[in-house]
């Protein structure tokens, strides 16, 4: 008769994965999937098998997300098991930190030591890699550690017999994708700092856009800054989003049936959970809230492209630099003022919100508004509409309608030598106004 014993290791975790690795031997095209969440020293994970958390949600191991864009992503990571192939929804929600984060690791190995430390080894088909989480770990207490993908989508490295050890978790490095249970900010019991960061896989591993915790300033509050040193947005999370603040200056997101996604363009999005395009909530409403955008001079449209007006140079949409719209000549001025004659006033049309930054003045009247701006050699541009608004500096921020039949109008200073001058600036700023 044979024991108990014997019976229960053909139901063991461990027994799966030797049968697997027999079968894969037999039939090297299979992809396996372990009904189970957990792996144990000694175990080996590899580009054919997958660990799912108990609820069926998350996955670890390697898959491709949808080839749109420059997005197109393989390799080892978590990912949603139940996507609508949503452009959102089939993204890695965690990647080992590899020294090219994303590399294609076609064939790997995937195992975590009694020590607590999980060992990635594998290629791309033209390099080797080998990587290890934590890279640095010490403790005075013996453990003997397993890893285990949670229902929440956290893989966490733990000890066995006391489940609130835990030595690492992907929590802690997430990709553009924070789930519930998630954090960004600074934990002081892990020593970690968490943002979320954008990446278009096929230029390299440098992020597009990375958002931060930006609570020191303000309750709830973020940033989103373009890579590297690009523009930057500053908002807030609502107050009904289910969010738990503590005193360290971290917030932890904990709405099971959503998630926040950043995009490639810099987009914070509040995601439901199985509904393909339902979002609840995004920041900002358009690429045109980013400080400086278009740079100094530059006009956003609200479509979110960039524009110049007459008298500045422009660039094509796809070589938009941050330096914005250069002046084609540069303003002589005399004894602190100009002269008519060295000076003309393009008007912009359609204006939707005024570059940041105007004075106002105390006149009645469109010409005294325009000789307040031409009377100063600093004035850059001037508005009147029942008030006078003066501008002292580079207009930044400055933001127009995609029509021009509607909106304010404001007008720029320029020298009477770049009024024929100004190549590539948008046909619809380049009337020149005449007094």
């Amino acid at each position: 008769m044979v024991k108990a014993s014997n019976w229960r290791f053909l139901f063991s975790p461990s027994f799966g994965l030797v049968l697997q690795s027999l079968i894969l031997l037999v039939y090297p095209c299979c992809k396996f999937t372990y009904a189970t969440d957990t792996l144990l020293p000694g175990q080996f994970l590899n580009e054919k098998q997958t660990l799912v958390s108990k609820n069926g949600a998350f996955k670890l191991g390697f898959d491709c997300s949808l080839p749109q864009d420059d997005t197109l992503f393989c390799g080892l990571g978590i990912w949603l098991t139940k996507s609508l192939y949503c452009y959102y929804d089939y993204i890695p929600v965690w990647l080992p930190d590899l020294s090219c984060r994303n590399c294609y690791l076609s064939s790997y190995n995937l195992s975590v030591s009694e020590e607590g430390v999980l060992h990635i080894s594998g290629t791309d088909g033209y390099h080797d890699y080998f990587y290890s989480l934590p890279s640095s770990f010490t403790t005075t207490t013996s453990i003997s550690a397993i890893a285990v993908l949670l229902d929440s989508g956290n893989l966490i490295i733990r000890d066995q017999v006391n489940s609130s050890m835990v030595i690492w978790q992907s929590f802690d490095s997430p990709t553009n994708v924070l789930l519930s249970g998630g954090y960004l900010g600074f934990n002081p019991t892990r020593g970690k700092n968490v943002s979320l960061s954008s990446y278009s896989f096929s230029f390299g591993n440098w992020p597009t856009y990375t958002l931060s915790l930006d609570a020191a300033t303000r309750k709830r509050g973020f940033i989103i800054q373009k890579n590297p040193d690009g523009p930057t947005f500053a908002g807030t999370f609502p107050r009904w989003m289910d969010i738990h603040e503590d005193k360290h200056y971290a917030l932890t997101f904990n709405d099971a049936d959503t998630y926040m996604y950043l995009n490639r363009s810099g987009f914070i999005s509040l995601v439901k959970n199985g509904e393909c395009g339902s979002v609840l909530w995004s920041a900002p409403k358009s690429a045109c809230d980013f400080d400086s955008y278009c740079g100094p001079y530059g006009l956003c449209t609200l479509s979110g492209s960039c524009t110049c007006s007459a008298g500045f140079s422009g660039f094509a949409p796809d070589e938009w630099l941050p330096t914005g719209c250069p002046s084609n000549e540069l303003l002589d001025c005399h004894n602190g003022s100009f002269t008519r004659r060295e000076v003309r006033f393009y008007p912009i049309e359609g204006i939707y919100r005024f570059p940041a930054n105007s004075s106002s003045s105390e006149t009645r009247s469109m010409e005294e508004c325009e000789a307040s701006c031409l009377g100063d050699c600093t004035c850059t541009a001037f508005a009147y509409n029942a008030t006078c608004l003066l501008w002292f500096q580079e207009l930044r921020n400055t933001v127009v309608l995609d029509s021009v039949s509607n909106g304010s109008r404001m007008y720029v200073r320029s020298a009477m030598r770049q009024q024929n001058q100004g190549s590539g600036a948008d046909p619809r700023f380049t009337s020149l106004k005449e007094f």
